[in-house]
């Protein structure tokens, strides 16, 4: 999980009964369904989305190699790739 965001529910592996529950739990509560897929949804946004990706990775590539790769990003504090927040 990450910082708290629960978009999942967690069973062991090759546990068939867990599973079936965990998705019959899912099928009873429709508010849940409905939350974690909110949740989901901003969180492929807003931190799993390509330009959101790719400025970490420049940002990483950038700091191994000790140059700017974002000059506009060095200069303003903002990226212009990232994505806005959902709301």
């Amino acid at each position: 999980m990450c910082a708290g965001v629960v978009a999942a529910t967690f069973v062991s592996a090759n546990d068939v009964r867990a599973l079936a529950q965990a998705i019959a739990d899912l099928i009873d509560d429709p508010a849940r369904r409905s939350e974690m897929g909110a949740k989901a949804r901003r969180r492929v946004h807003d931190a799993l989305s390509w330009p959101w990706s790719a400025d970490a990775l420049l940002d990483c590539y950038s700091s191994l190699l000790g140059t700017a790769a974002h000059r506009e990003a060095d200069r303003t504090g903002v990226s212009p790739r990232r994505p806005r927040p959902m709301t």
